[in-house]
């Protein structure tokens, strides 16, 4: 009779989002149940998977339960699994970082419970074929991968992949039979029995996987079953589990068999080569990481910043120790949780954003030590930031760190570098500095607040792609030039579409910006409009959705004022909270979370226009310097902005 292998996971997760508090409700709810449930049940075998934070929190708060989990290692009842410490998408990071993060957990687990893993798992089952000389290097014999990798092939054999010499043996977890409370627990094995034995799985793939199907091989036939964190108490408290370990030990003996993956690999004298594509689970609707990458504008902007502070780390050559924190801080802003998530979840996407900026404040840390590990020098460069075939502009200057993209010739990443991440890490897409060219019907539209994005979208230059007109490295400069037509409304009510231009100049100092606009009517006919340059600042205060944390301060006519101190703004009540002032000097906005103000002044006294943007992914607080057009052909009018950083003097904890 064929006997069916089983090998069953246990997958705990962990969030930068958790406190102390978080963690020790969830060991009070799920952890410390776990340990009691398998020590109370010494034949009932089961591989367990920990973050790397998670299983220090556990190893410092609760060594009990470690102690535990050592016991039951070492009677070869408990396995642990090995993956990255941080959970990180390993296919997207640099290989000194993969094999960084998969040696760090492992150290770990050698420490805790004496034995290093042999297996590992990987945040949303990410996989590239590259991975495995790291894996093989590390010390890894198996890796386990959602089944949904590999459609169309037998889930039920054991796989063994190759890449340069190197190779790796694979288990396909099952997503089709998984665990349920409400099944019924012997007709669920008799259905994985029915399954993986199935006439239909014959000849479905190569020859060299029928001996994998003869009667005398038990050691062909193998089920791969894997348990969520957030089920498992419910399988406890149902008594499912105990009795599907009961029911496999005693009915179903002669059938069913519970193990390790190693003892089962090791009984195994072929394993079937095949090639596994890049993959990422099916959740997340796509071909790969990199797919989901370039589909999720804002998980994409992260990752690029990411690859930024490797690509400064790897050339970093200064104080060790320096080095070595710098890298602690980039492997923490590595976590998969920061680049993937259910983009269709309103909730799942706040939550995300939440996550993002903590993942760019800890690149930020990781660039400070990285300066303070080499002379830091403030500089402004261009290389292709984003991969997406054009230079873009990097201002590395003492206070900030600022991308000028030449796709509107605005900033579209802003870090501080204190207390805070990525300012222009906004849902809307738009940074700093947008300049936009309204006919008066738009800018009507735009200052009610009612049709901000499809106006902004229509406007003439919020969308252009300009050209490098000059770029001064050793003034720290940089010129670009847009040309576009602009929709001038004619007394009959007609549009007609006659050319503008406009040269913006970018000049970066230690604590800020002078950011110069020259817009010229290019036409003989004359214009009239309104020049808007639009700044989008990002939620930082994240304790809920609708939660403004930005002030503003403006000084308009010969008086000071507040005008909008920061607040919760309910969805659908966005028009009370939009704004516009005449004749403005100066203006200050504050994001009152982190203590950090951006100070505007322009050259020309102007008009501002302001709007929290609120929805159930969260706020974007809009600010807008806004000018009167009035150009006949041929003539031009210029600009000029002085844009400041001021930080706290100290860090807040």
């Amino acid at each position: 009779m064929k006997r069916l292998k089983v090998t069953i996971s246990l997958i705990l997760k962990y969030s930068s989002l958790q406190t102390a508090a978080d963690l020790e409700q969830k060991y009070q709810s799920i952890y410390r149940y776990i340990a009691t449930f398998f020590y109370q049940h010494p034949y009932n075998r089961l591989n367990i998977f920990f973050p790397g934070p998670l299983l220090l929190w556990l190893d410092e708060n609760h060594p009990e339960f470690t102690k535990l989990l050592t016991k039951m290692v070492a009677r070869k009842q408990i396995e642990i699994l090995g993956g990255s410490f941080y959970d990180a998408l390993l296919p997207t990071i640099f290989p000194i970082d993969r094999s960084g993060q998969l040696e760090l957990l492992t150290s770990e687990i050698r420490r805790i419970f004496g034995k290093r893993p042999r297996g590992a798992v990987f945040e949303s089952s990410v996989w590239d074929n590259s991975l495995v000389p790291t894996l093989q290097n590390g010390g890894m014999e198996y890796v386990f991968l959602d089944s949904s990798l590999a459609k169309g092939r037998n889930e039920f054999v054991p796989y063994i992949l190759n890449e340069k010499g190197k190779s790796i043996k694979v288990l396909l977890h099952n997503e089709n039979l998984t665990f349920r409370s409400d099944y019924e627990v012997s007709p669920y094995i008799e259905k994985l029995l029915s399954e993986s034995f199935s006439d239909e799985l014959n000849g479905d793939l190569f020859e060299n996987v029928e001996p994998y199907f003869s009667d005398s091989d038990e050691a062909a036939h193998v089920v791969s079953l894997k348990i969520e964190e957030n089920q498992f108490m419910e399988l406890v408290n149902s008594l499912w589990l105990e009795k599907f370990y009961l029911a496999c030990r005693e009915e179903f003996q002669d059938r069913i068999e519970i193990c390790f993956p190693l003892e089962y690999l090791g009984s195994c004298d072929e394993f079937v080569q095949v090639f596994i594509p890049s993959g990422i689970a099916e959740k997340y609707k796509a071909s790969s990481v990199f797919d989901y990458l370039f589909t999720h504008r804002r998980s994409k902007s992260l990752y690029n910043r990411m690859l930024y502070i490797s690509m400064l780390l790897s050339q970093c050559k200064g104080d060790k120790s320096r080095r070595n924190a710098a890298r602690e801080y980039l492997w923490k802003a590595q976590s998969g949780e920061s680049y993937i998530y259910d983009s269709s979840d309103d909730e799942a996407a706040f939550l995300n954003a939440k996550i993002r900026q903590y993942a760019y404040r800890n690149l930020s840390e990781s660039e400070k030590m990285v300066r303070e590990a080499d002379e830091f020098k403030e500089s402004v460069f261009s290389f292709d930031y984003n991969g997406d075939g054009h230079e873009e502009y990097v201002c590395s200057m003492s206070h900030f760190n600022a991308v000028i993209s030449q796709k509107a010739a605005q900033i579209f990443e802003f870090n501080v570098m204190k207390n805070s991440g990525n300012y222009a890490d906004n849902e809307n897409g738009r940074g700093f500095f947008l300049s936009c060219l309204f006919n008066d019907r738009q800018f009507a539209d735009y200052e009610s607040g009612r049709a901000v994005e499809s106006t902004v979208n229509s406007a003439v230059f919020s969308k252009k792609f300009f050209v490098e007109s000059a770029f001064n490295p050793s003034r720290n400069e940089v010129k670009l030039l847009g040309m576009e037509n602009f929709a001038l409304l004619k007394d009959d009510g007609s549009v007609e579409k006659v050319p503008v231009s406009m040269i913006k100049k970018y000049v970066a100092t230690s604590n800020g910006l002078m950011v110069q606009f020259i817009l010229k009517n290019e036409s003989h006919l004359p214009i009239k409009g309104k020049l808007v340059v639009e700044s989008n600042f990002a939620q930082m205060d994240f304790s809920l959705p609708e939660c403004n944390s930005y002030s503003l301060e403006v000084i308009h006519g010969d008086e000071k004022s507040a005008v909008l101190s920061g607040t919760e703004i309910g969805i659908g009540e966005i028009l009370k909270n939009c704004g516009s002032l005449s004749d403005v000097s100066f203006m200050q906005i504050t994001d009152k979370f982190n203590d950090v103000s951006f100070l505007y002044e322009p050259n020309e006294n102007c008009d501002v226009v302001f709007m929290p943007v609120s929805s159930k992914r969260g706020t974007t607080f809009v600010a807008s310097l806004c000018w009167n057009v009035d150009l006949i052909g041929g003539l031009e009018m210029e600009k000029t902005i002085n844009f400041a950083v001021i930080t706290p003097k100290k860090r807040k904890k």
